[in-house]
């Protein structure tokens, strides 16, 4: 593939890009993307990546000699027609390009994160229930609070998940439920993060 050393002295419309600012950003220094979104996913669908690209239809022409199948990328550029091809992968992960191999991976591994998440979500969840309850009453019986929180639970499938998360903290004192609600919290806010 030949890249032009040209540069575009003419805007693209419908389009602004805003110049970084240097420095850290302490208010909110993350961002999310979700990999599933529109762009991601047609920068897998088709292939866009630069090494992936074809612009001449002389390389394109080869490519398809070559049985390659290409997706055509046609748009205007200051009334000009402008015109050029990616290589389609076809779902073979040798044809997949960097920028399409990247994502993947990433919405794999936040998938799993999330799959992880779930979990302890729910034990923080009711923990804190349990924790809220505590710090209401005054009391600092487990076992009270836990039978409490659970028989103010009506939806039985709920009380039978909350059980099973709720009953190995019944023996355990008020200081050591509260190292398990922040190490829940914790573990929670950890992979939150990542």
């Amino acid at each position: 593939m030949k890249i032009s050393n040209k540069k575009a002295s003419r805007k693209f419309p419908g389009a602004h890009v805003f110049l970084p600012k240097k420095g850290l950003e302490n208010k909110q220094p993350v961002t999310g993307l979700d990999f599933a979104s529109l762009y991601p996913s047609i920068i897998m669908a088709f292939n866009l990546s630069l090494e992936k690209m074809v612009s001449t239809l002389s390389e394109a022409d080869e490519l398809q000699r070559e049985n390659k199948v290409l997706h055509n990328i046609e748009f205007k550029y200051n009334g000009n027609p402008i015109r050029a091809w990616t290589i389609r992968h076809e779902n073979k992960p040798d044809q997949k390009g960097l920028f399409p191999k990247i994502l993947e991976r990433l919405g794999r591994m936040q998938n799993e994160i999330k799959a992880q998440l779930k979990p302890i979500g729910k034990e923080k969840e009711y923990m804190g229930k349990v924790k809220s309850r505590m710090d209401a009453s005054g009391s600092i019986s487990i076992v009270d609070v836990i039978k409490d929180v659970l028989s103010s639970t009506e939806n039985m499938k709920k009380r039978a998940k909350m059980v099973k998360i709720l009953d190995p903290f019944i023996d355990l004192s008020y200081d050591n439920f509260i190292k398990e609600y922040n190490s829940a919290c914790f573990a929670y806010s950890s992979l939150n993060s990542k």
